[in-house]
């Protein structure tokens, strides 16, 4: 004989099925209102690699030579002489766009950079850059030092 199975049946019940739509519409909505913190986050992390990587380019670019006079390049065909040799002198504004490079033109500029050269910190031949990088809503100061030849 087979026996009988009775009134109830062994689905969800209209109340769980509700709880439980609630329950992942209450993360969705949690994780949805995340979601613009972590664009900004990625917005923000683009921006301080690219004030990275253009006063890595000045630094490269200032490493080079002997003597006290160390060229930068410039937008166009200009460069501009940087004495490592003078005492506290700032060199700049310096213009670069969104992709990092030098730029002309103020209405495609993202970042201006000063460099800053101080000669007083106690040792021959030694000088401190300052290399400023600025951006909307931020600025990036990375210092070094460059020994030079007179």
């Amino acid at each position: 004989m087979i026996p009988e199975r009775g009134n109830r049946s062994r689905g969800f019940s209209l109340v769980e099925t509700v709880l439980a739509l609630g329950i992942v519409g209450f993360a969705v909505v949690a994780i949805v209102g995340l979601l613009p913190l972590a664009v900004q986050s990625a917005r923000d992390s683009m921006v301080e690699t690219d004030a990275t990587l253009i006063a890595r380019r000045i630094h490269s670019e200032l490493s080079v030579g002997t003597g006290a006079n160390r060229t930068l390049s410039l937008p166009g065909e200009h460069s501009t002489n940087i004495d490592l040799a003078l005492h506290e002198r700032t060199h700049g504004p310096v213009c670069f766009n969104q992709s990092g490079g030098l730029e002309s033109d103020p209405a495609r500029m993202l970042y201006t950079n000063y460099v800053r050269v101080f000669t007083n910190t106690g040792a021959g031949n030694l000088s401190q850059i300052s290399i400023e990088v600025a951006s909307p809503g931020t600025t990036n100061i990375f210092t070094t030092l460059i020994h030079y030849q007179p």
